[in-house]
């Protein structure tokens, strides 16, 4: 009887420990959520304020090649400024929660991180998320009855598939960014040497042309 009730405490006290686990594993994903956000909306301010200002370069300028160069440029900064936008649409296929894991419990739990949004967004099921969790941290079976642990795990899941896309989304965003800004640089350089080159040919055929009208008409 005594063993009975050691049992039923141990498991009682374990039950808590994961639901602890469980709510600071949410708090985590949320702030990670929450400043993908953050870095999203950063991206999106930086990204229309540099699209505004090459449209108003463009505009400004009346040199053929930088007037290229400021409308391509702008074209193409129109996708990191999708991305970033888009990231804040509602993905209603976080949602989906029926899906059937690729990998068995052993193999997940070796190669998954089970507070890091990232392996956890990997799942397919907050059943099987829930599973690992129980049996990796304590060791504990869960059954029907643990509703309010089941409940947790999905929001964990639901908000860790959020942050992913999110922190996808700024990744490729930020990609877009460093080659257009790569190509601008590129661009710009070589546009400012040729105009220089082509001021000096201008000069010097300027300057022969005098020569020559001078020393026709010292003849």
């Amino acid at each position: 009887m005594s063993n009975m009730l050691d049992e039923i405490n141990e498991n009682s006290n374990k039950e808590k420990e994961v639901l602890q686990k469980l709510k600071d594993t949410l708090a985590e994903v949320k702030r990670e959520l929450n400043f993908a956000e953050a870095k999203n909306a950063l991206g999106l301010t930086f990204t229309s304020a540099v699209f505004y200002k090459l449209i108003e370069y463009y505009s400004q300028n009346d040199i053929i090649i930088y007037k290229i160069i400021y409308f391509v440029s702008a074209i193409f900064l129109i996708i990191p400024i999708w991305k970033c936008l888009y990231s804040f649409n509602p993905n209603t296929n976080v949602f989906n929660d029926e899906g059937n894991e690729e990998l068995d419990g052993e193999a997940r739990l070796s190669r998954r991180v089970l507070i890091f949004y990232g392996s956890i967004s990997e799942y397919k099921s907050s059943k099987a998320y829930l599973e690992d969790f129980c049996k990796g941290y304590s060791n504990l079976e869960i059954n029907e009855n643990y509703k309010e642990h089941l409940d947790h795990a999905k929001q964990i899941l639901i908000n860790s598939r959020i942050t992913s896309y999110k922190y996808d989304s700024f990744k490729s965003a930020i990609r877009w960014i460093k080659k257009i800004m790569i190509v601008f640089i590129i661009s710009m350089s070589t546009a400012f040497v040729c105009q220089k080159v082509d001021n000096i040919m201008q000069f010097y055929n300027y300057d022969k042309t005098n020569i020559v009208e001078t020393n026709s008409n010292k003849n």
